[in-house]
């Protein structure tokens, strides 16, 4: 499935917007009064948004789930989106990340950007960017 450039836009937009607090290891969560979201996280509460799923329902300890999911994408979310599945992986420029480069092979799953490479939602979204570029059907 392609991915839905409008709806990836709106999730580009969001990340660079300011609005949410980034957190890791969870789609959302609480600490003290500060709500934190991880990339997919900030992906679902835009689905909430557009009436694609329930907003998140809490849990103990400060924890969030989204149709049942912590730290995955419900599917309702990832077919929205035309994301490859719950944990996406998207292709990045290998050239300006030999890191990753060395560890994947030209596609990095969306949650390790957030969680494992601690990459702010910034550069994730300037990753979402390039994605859409180079997954872009020749016209």
């Amino acid at each position: 499935m392609p991915l839905n450039k409008e709806r990836v836009m709106l999730l580009i937009e969001a990340l660079e917007s300011g609005r949410f607090k980034q957190g890791r290891f969870r789609l959302r969560a609480t600490m003290g009064d500060s709500k934190l979201f991880c990339c997919l996280g900030v992906a679902c509460e835009l689905a909430v948004e557009h009436g694609i799923i329930s907003p998140a329902v809490y849990h103990e300890e400060g924890r969030y789930t989204y149709d049942g999911r912590t730290s995955v994408l419900p599917d309702k979310v990832a077919n929205w989106y035309g994301f490859d599945g719950r944990a996406p992986s998207i292709p990045f420029d290998s050239e300006r990340e030999d890191d990753l480069r060395r560890r994947h092979s030209g596609r990095v799953q969306m949650i390790s950007l957030n969680d494992d490479y601690g990459k702010s939602f910034k550069e994730i979204a300037q990753a979402l960017r390039y994605a859409l570029s180079v997954e872009e059907p020749p016209e």
